[in-house]
């Protein structure tokens, strides 16, 4: 995998170098039944105009960005663990695809474990908690660390509110076994999609 470190999340370098590529918030599509036109259109138009457009965030999301430094701080309290900060991680051969994850922690001086932090409000973080395992709106964010990292063996789900005194943090371990059968997937898939892609760009351009 091709790690970014100097990047910083959120900046327009970053915004700038996901543009026209399969992030983790995009492979669900990927995945779907049938390629996304939608999403195709989208990737091709930022191919040809990479320029940075506003997005909406609501109170609730900037939120969760302000709070994720707590979350990931208190993880590495519990765990002992010290969490790295990258911008971006790509794939090892597949320059279109990628993922940010919310830190990386290493072994034996190997990335091998990737986070990803969410920061709810109460109602969604107790449902987490009860429910356990990772949530299934995130199951492609999962998917797409074991996917872009080649040596993640482990990807930390954090569900973080300091406003639940009885229980401000829930974590849970996923691990690339339970994801073997969708990797085997996610590499027929993303590449046949990315064919759709560079045709559809091709008669834009030709």
């Amino acid at each position: 995998m091709k790690i970014y470190r100097d990047i910083e999340q959120g900046s327009d370098e970053w915004l700038r170098l996901r543009l026209g590529k399969i992030t983790g918030t995009r492979l669900k599509s990927v995945l779907s039944k049938k390629a996304d036109p939608v999403l195709i259109y989208e990737i091709v138009a930022e191919m040809v105009n990479p320029v940075l457009e506003d997005s909406y965030v609501s109170s609730e999301m900037q939120r969760g960005i302000d709070m994720e430094p707590f979350a990931r701080r208190a993880y590495q309290d519990l765990s002992k663990t010290k969490i790295e900060e990258v911008g971006f991680v790509g794939h090892q051969k597949l320059d279109y695809s990628g993922y940010s994850p919310d830190g990386l922690s290493k072994t034996n001086g190997i990335y091998n474990i990737s986070y990803e932090i969410k920061c709810p409000s109460t109602k969604t973080h107790a449902q987490y908690c009860i429910e356990g395992g990772v949530p299934a709106k995130y199951d492609s964010q999962i998917l797409s660390a074991f996917f872009n990292g080649d040596t993640i063996s482990d990807v930390i789900f954090i569900s973080y509110d300091d406003r639940c005194d009885v229980k401000p943090i829930y974590y849970y371990k996923a691990c690339r076994e339970q994801y073997e059968a969708q990797l085997k997937e996610a590499s027929e898939k993303v590449p046949a999609f990315w064919e759709k892609v560079t045709e559809a760009y091709n008669k834009l351009i030709f």
